[in-house]
């Protein structure tokens, strides 16, 4: 078939829910292009080895930063994934939905069309989806590794813990990807999946998006299929906006540099990329290391029993860091403060090296807290240089609010005192404890600091005549072109992204059903 209602490019958090929404409400049939060949790998199903996903997987497509100047001229790896499920085949698991203070900012961006209570009930939709693949559990999951257990005792400011385990997407052991929680047998024939094609640019006329131009993964031939209804771009922060640039919709002056025949000026674009770094506070640990090897027979036991390390996701536990009134840093893992309070900083504990695992065949026995500033003001593009190649430039920490924050928030989780879990400055690897000073510390954080891969803001969703895509999700000047995936998102959410970008979908989804 050439020709299908809606064509999906990427099956990833976003286009896995879209399509399978739209083949479950019957909306038409629907083609997935997704350019990944492989539809899973042990290494995805079992939760800790997902790091091995980032080096050498057919589960991962691989990108890279140019030098960027506020990370010592760092290029700086970006890993997607690739496959049925996209990221949520190689992430870290973590559970983390949009806050009320998200929705509200979303709310505002969109002048109320994607209003609270409708993003309340499509985060419904999808914690609905989870609970029903797992059999009617909530989503969560119980293991924590023997160093981390002590941080568990810890109390806030507000009395409550101050580290508690976040909730996971796996079950029984298994990770649980988007592709997996959404697909719906019944409604199996509505929805044609095309692996190994990789989407080069849409098919234009008149300003209406017709269908797509295609290459074969495996022979390199270059092919056409059509939509009648529409062609949506769920490729991710990173490739729509390269999609819709090589399409000719973008910035007219960077079109024509790069030799791009302009089809639509949108100036928006590739701009307004942000992304959330990570800088891990490193303490040499007591206790022994999660293992960067197992054996067979270890693989077997959480294949069968369902437990024990390899059941864990690594970043185990969380917090969330806001400001009070006066000024001071507040820790906390509750986050029905939410409603209350902008956070403005996450942690991520691993009972591991996070720099070093899983590189090491003898891992260090140590334990990080990833400090994380959660709503950066430094804003990036993705462009097509005149080479015909695409330049990922998030300009990290080129706003100086950022690199204060950072600061900030390093020199919080350095003053707590957790003695009692066997943390003493004098065990510290990283910024290591003759590292004191704020010009020491920002030294550190430009060597190590990396990204969390919460990228967004490409394709950014808007009111104002800059914004790539209105609150329908259509490419603006274009008719039946839509994107939806991280790209949309104007403002970052409080937290990790999967969840907030399956939300979209479900937004996109309610909009198509009713078109």
């Amino acid at each position: 078939m050439n020709s299908f209602d809606y064509i999906v490019v990427g099956a990833g958090s976003a286009g896995a829910v879209i399509a399978w929404e739209i083949a479950r409400r019957e909306l038409g049939t629907v083609a997935v292009f997704e350019s990944g060949l492989r539809t899973t790998h042990s290494h995805s199903r079992i939760p800790v080895l997902y790091p091995w996903l980032f080096r050498g997987s057919a589960l991962n497509h691989f990108a890279a930063t140019i030098p960027q100047a506020g990370l010592a001229g760092r290029k700086i790896p970006l890993p997607s994934g690739k496959g049925l499920g996209g990221s949520s085949l190689i992430n870290a698991m973590i559970w983390s939905p949009p806050t009320v203070r998200n929705m509200s900012d979303w709310s505002k961006w969109t002048n109320n069309a994607w209003s609270v209570s409708e993003q309340v009930d499509a985060l419904g939709v999808i914690q609905a989806a989870y609970r029903n693949d797992a059999g009617g559990d909530e989503v969560s999951s119980s293991f924590v590794h023997p160093s981390l257990s002590p941080l568990l005792e810890f109390r806030s400011h507000d009395g409550g813990p101050l580290f508690i385990p976040y909730p996971r997407n796996i079950r029984q052991g298994h990770r649980i990807d988007v592709w997996s929680a959404f697909r719906s047998p019944a409604h199996a024939k509505q929805l044609t999946v095309l692996r190994g094609k990789q989407a080069t640019k849409v098919l234009m006329r008149d300003n209406v998006a017709l269908g797509m131009e295609w290459k074969d993964y495996r022979s390199a031939s270059v092919h056409t299929t059509y939509a009648k209804r529409g062609v949506i771009l769920s490729a991710g922060t990173l490739r729509s906006p390269e999609i819709l640039l090589r399409s000719g919709i973008g910035p007219r002056d960077a079109l024509i540099d790069a030799g791009i025949e302009l089809e639509i000026e949108s100036p928006g674009v590739g701009r307004n990329l942000q992304d959330h770094l990570v800088f891990p506070v490193v303490f040499r640990s007591l206790h022994e290391p999660l293992p960067s090897r197992f054996a067979i027979e270890e693989i077997r036991r959480s294949l069968v029993q369902a437990d024990g390390a390899m059941t864990s996701n690594i970043a185990e536990l969380g917090a969330f860091i806001r400001t009070e009134s006066g000024g001071a840093l507040r820790f906390t893992s509750d986050r029905k403060t939410a409603d209350a309070f902008e956070f403005e900083g996450q942690l991520h504990v691993t009972p591991t090296h996070y720099l070093e695992y899983p590189l090491r065949e003898n891992p260090t026995s140590a334990l990080s807290i990833g400090v994380t500033p959660l709503h950066p003001a430094s804003r990036g593009e993705i462009r097509i240089a005149p080479s015909g190649e695409v330049e990922i430039d998030p300009n990290y920490l080129s706003h100086p609010h950022d690199l204060e924050l950072f600061l900030r928030l390093v020199r919080a989780v350095r003053d707590l005192d957790l003695k009692d879990a066997g943390l003493s400055r004098d065990l510290e690897i990283l910024p290591g404890a003759k590292r004191a000073s704020d010009e020491q510390i920002a030294l550190a954080l430009s060597r190590f600091a990396t990204t969390l891969y919460h990228y967004i803001g490409s394709c950014s969703v808007g009111t104002h005549s800059d914004s790539v895509c209105d609150a329908d999700f259509q490419v603006r000047g274009a008719e039946r072109l839509y994107v939806c995936d991280g790209s949309v998102l104007p403002s970052q959410p409080c937290g990790n992204t999967q969840v907030s970008v399956m939300m979209l979908a479900q937004l996109l989804a309610n909009r198509l059903a009713k078109s």
